[in-house]
C-alpha cells in the first residue's frame, strides 16, 4: 500500500475516533486536491473549496517563513457545529487544533 494512501486511511481512522457518531445525521463530504483533503459538514462546500484553494499559498508562505519543508497531504476537517467541535477538544476557547503526527487539522467552521 502506498505511503500516502496509508496516511489517509490512518487520518480517517483517527477522525472517526475523535468525532462523535450521529445516527441519522447527514454525511460529511470530501474535497481532495493534489495538496490537501478537506472533510466538511453539509452546507459549507464553498468554505471547503476556499480552504482547498488557499492551502497551497499558506503552505508556501509557512515554509518560507519558518524554513520548514514538508510534502505530506493533510486532512483538514471543517466542523460547522460548535457543540460537536467542543466534544473533540479540552478547552472552550479553542477554534482549531492540529495533530501533526496524523497530518490532521480540525477547524470550528461555525466561528
Amino acid at each position: 500500500m502506498k505511503k500516502c494512501t496509508r496516511t489517509i486511511l490512518i487520518s480517517l481512522m483517527v477522525l472517526f475516533l475523535i468525532l462523535p457518531v450521529q445516527v441519522g445525521a447527514e454525511r460529511s463530504a470530501v474535497l481532495e486536491t493534489s495538496e490537501v483533503i478537506v472533510l466538511f459538514d453539509p452546507g459549507i462546500g464553498q468554505g471547503a473549496k476556499n480552504v482547498a484553494e488557499i492551502y497551497g499559498e499558506i503552505k508556501t508562505k509557512t515554509q518560507e517563513l519558518f524554513g520548514w519543508t514538508y510534502d505530506k497531504k493533510p486532512l483538514i476537517v471543517l466542523i460547522n457545529n460548535r457543540n460537536r467541535f467542543l466534544q473533540t477538544t479540552d478547552h472552550p476557547i479553542t477554534i482549531a487544533y492540529a495533530i501533526p503526527n496524523r497530518n490532521l487539522i480540525v477547524i470550528d467552521y461555525s466561528r
